[in-house]
């Protein structure tokens, strides 16, 4: 597994294990350090449960899937669904990190995750699919 990968995903909470299990594979066989997959995989479960947790008036007819693949020096993944459009970076509450856990409203830290550990992201609709774009640089010592 090399190169480029796709996995498709059932709309089902437990496919997160699977698509982790890929990440895992992916980063083994192209050289990735174990920070690059962690953050890979903090990111995907944020925003994959998110996508099957609201994203859907019927479960039956999602579809997901995650390309994965190494591109300029960096790892680019594209996550994407056929849910209501919605943007993560311009559409969710941002976290108030400010207040107390205690007093924060539920939402938003996920997408703080997000931003915080990728080197670039994007969102955009085509063709009927939300399409999450992440970028992570595979030369610093953050990834590692």
């Amino acid at each position: 597994m090399t190169g480029k990968v796709e996995v498709p995903l059932a709309a089902d909470l437990g496919e997160l294990t699977r698509l982790a299990e890929a990440v895992e594979d992916f980063g083994g066989a192209n050289g990735l350090p174990p920070g690059a997959v962690f953050k890979l995989n903090l990111c995907f479960d944020e925003l994959i449960t998110n996508a099957i947790s609201y994203g859907f008036d019927a479960l039956e007819q999602a579809a997901l899937s995650v390309v994965l693949m190494i591109r300029d020096g960096a790892v680019v993944a594209e996550i994407r669904d056929n849910g209501r459009p919605f943007d993560p970076f311009t559409e969710a509450p941002e976290a108030d990190t400010t207040l107390r856990v205690e007093e924060r409203p539920i939402g938003g830290l996920g997408v703080l995750l997000v931003r915080e550990s990728m080197d670039d992201f994007s969102y955009e609709r085509r063709d009927g699919f939300n399409v999450v774009t992440l970028r992570l640089k595979l030369d610093g010592a953050e990834t590692r």
